[in-house]
């Protein structure tokens, strides 16, 4: 049979380990309540453009070409899977900026 004074003990130790955890855990709370939120900052989003997707056929390109038209940034590209190598891969044309090609005519921003 244990003793009074081994009871006692226990309840004590218990007791200790109790207020150890809740010290602990509004420690933890303390500390995240007055860090700073970690919030991501980026510049201002980009404006999409709207992409017109045109499938075509060039002379020398035996699977075709899709012509790719930015609205909003008139500019024009155009993709290919380029078949003939190994292994197959999707080749792409450096962008044509329209506004300098047409010469911007009549077009207000």
């Amino acid at each position: 049979m244990k003793t009074a004074n081994e009871k006692t003990s226990r309840i004590k130790s218990a007791v200790l380990a109790g207020l150890i955890g809740l010290n602990g855990l509004l420690a933890g709370w303390l500390v995240l309540r007055h860090a700073p939120e970690n919030q991501a900052s980026a510049a201002a989003p980009a404006q999409v453009g709207d992409v017109l997707a045109v499938p075509g056929q060039l002379s020398g390109f035996s699977n075709g070409v899709v012509f790719l038209v930015d609205t909003r940034g008139q500019k024009l590209t155009a993709i290919s899977v380029n078949s003939a190598a190994a292994p197959a891969r999707v080749d792409a044309m450096r962008p044509i900026d329209l506004d300098k090609v047409f010469g911007a005519g009549g077009r207000s921003r």
